[in-house]
């Protein structure tokens, strides 16, 4: 029997950017409960794609439809609501991590409110719990490790109580036992309240542990999408980013592994491929 789908998030002939950059005919669906990586090398377009999400950059041409709601008749509160970011970047301040997380419920806030509501401070600390921040509930924000402050930016987007959680480059400037810390609670959102996740990128390996479809993007183009065994292949990774790779399963989870090839090492390669 053939499994039903059910687009969230559906791109269409997406074309627009900048004067000197252009995305060109992207096209893609999300379906609800996707964890999708976009991957690619820089300059690829892939900050260009989630600025066009977020109505940050204009399209030349194209639909971009969330629950077959165009995006950009969504009212910006109604955006909010449905769609959640997570920067790579997070802010400096001297609020607390509890003031810093309940900013997620400014889409909810009703006019003239200018205080939270309990409700919304219990939705805050229940997210925190589930991040693991909780503890860190009055101390400045900026008095947190950039673990931790990723973390606590992770708290103030789920506190939007999202359809769809935008990640750029979550893990950039995270050592590799706070990148898994990150990506394991965003794996666990997504497995067991269907949140559905597109997250920007660059490390492949940790893209196919933890994604269920890639969009490689390559000079504006999308190259290929499909599953992290379908996107992954040596010749693929060769072509788009133009170094020698070998593939391999990985033996725990059976994904696939890219490796480098130093250039010494690329002679011995050849023999063995020939």
């Amino acid at each position: 029997m053939e499994e039903i789908k059910n687009p969230l998030l559906q791109i269409d002939a997406l074309c627009g950017g900048y004067k000197s950059f252009n995305l060109q005919q992207i096209g893609f669906t999300l379906d609800k409960g996707d964890f999708a990586g976009i991957i690619g090398p820089n300059g690829s377009g892939k900050s260009t794609l989630v600025k066009m999400l977020l109505g940050d950059l204009k399209r030349s041409s194209g639909s971009m439809l969330l629950e077959g709601k165009e995006l950009s008749a969504m009212p910006v509160r109604q955006k909010a609501q449905t769609i959640a970011v997570v920067t790579q970047h997070i802010e400096d301040t001297s609020m607390s991590v509890l003031e810093y997380v309940l900013l997620g419920r400014l889409p909810y806030r009703e006019l003239f409110q200018f205080f939270e509501k309990r409700e919304d401070v219990a939705k805050a600390e229940k997210y925190m719990e589930l991040t693991g921040i909780l503890k860190y509930r009055d101390q400045p924000l900026s008095s947190l490790s950039g673990g931790e402050r990723q973390l606590a930016a992770m708290a103030r987007a789920l506190t939007q109580e999202p359809k769809l959680l935008l990640l750029d480059e979550p893990t950039s400037q995270l050592d590799i036992s706070h990148q898994v810390q990150v990506l394991d609670l965003v794996r666990e959102l997504n497995c067991e309240l269907g949140l559905t996740v597109l997250m920007i990128i660059h490390d492949l390996n940790l893209a196919s542990s933890y994604c269920n479809k890639l969009l490689l993007l390559n000079g504006g183009k999308l190259h290929t999408q499909g599953m992290p065994d379908e996107v992954l292949q040596f010749s693929i990774i060769e072509e788009v980013y133009r170094t020698v790779v070998v593939t391999r399963p990985n033996p725990v989870t059976g994904r696939p592994t890219v490796f480098l090839v130093p250039r010494h090492q690329i002679e011995k390669l050849k023999k063995e491929r020939e």
